[in-house]
């Protein structure tokens, strides 16, 4: 029997420091998609969203699409925005609590409302929270983008999450695709990962984080290495961090 997979995205890289808000209509420029409509906008686009699809279609997955909202980056983010993510998610999830297997989600990492300093970490926990009202504990898994502020909400509520390895950002389809296939492993093998999480008093300009280049060339080859000679761990994320946001868990971040 195949898999149920809820599937949602939320993408933003939130400019704290402009002081023009990102509104409902700058999203709707770029997508705003729910159900199926998700699906038929984002096959075979070479999108994160595009890269988790040509897995669930290996894996032979049944999804649920949920939505799908996304937007260039650009200022603090509209409430509302969050709000009608939300409502939308959670409805869809308590629809069919009790039939799914897992939920993936592509989310930035680094995305500020005018409620919520943490965005991602908001959408996890009440995710999650939804989840536990219908008694069921499935993995919640996705991609993030490599300039994620990753937080403390967000190891506690994810399961598993795999960021780009690379920056400019050429891998985000094939991050969204291994991901993917790290939330097949879990599903087959029964796994319940647990992210451990460093968050050092580090921040570092977006201008000096290319992968090519040290810092951030050292740091992701010594997480490959210690990936290769540990077969318990599933991935190591190295997160640049975004300082443009300028929250409290801002900064670089490590997740394993």
């Amino acid at each position: 029997m195949s898999a149920r997979i809820l599937i949602a995205g939320l993408f933003h890289e939130t400019h704290t420091f402009l002081a023009r808000r990102t509104t409902r209509a700058d999203f709707a420029a770029q997508q705003v998609t729910f159900g199926a409509d998700l699906i038929r906008a984002n096959k075979d686009k070479g999108s994160p969203m595009s890269g988790f699809l040509s897995v669930a279609e290996e894996q032979g997955w049944a999804l649920v699409p949920s939505v799908y909202m996304t937007t260039t980056p650009s200022g603090t983010v509209e409430q509302a925005v969050l709000d009608e993510f939300l409502e939308r998610l959670l409805v869809d999830t308590r629809q069919h609590a009790r039939e799914l297997d897992g939920v993936y989600l592509v989310l930035h990492g680094a995305m500020v409302s005018e409620g919520t300093d943490d965005v991602e970490g908001e959408v996890l926990e009440r995710l999650s929270q939804e989840l536990a009202l219908a008694g069921r504990r499935i993995p919640i898994c996705g991609v993030l983008d490599l300039h994620g502020n990753f937080t403390e909400k967000m190891a506690r509520y994810g399961s598993l999450f795999y960021s780009y390895r690379e920056n400019p950002h050429t891998d985000a389809c094939e991050a969204a695709a291994a991901g993917a296939r790290l939330m097949g492993c879990i599903l087959r093998e029964k796994l319940k990962p647990q992210t451990f999480y460093l968050h050092p008093p580090l921040i570092f300009p977006p201008v000096g984080v290319a992968t090519r280049a040290d810092p951030m060339r050292a740091l992701l080859a010594r997480a490959r290495e210690i990936e290769a000679a540990h077969a318990e761990v599933l991935c190591i994320n190295v997160f640049a961090g975004y300082s443009y946001s300028d929250i409290p868990e801002a900064g670089f971040s490590a997740t394993c």
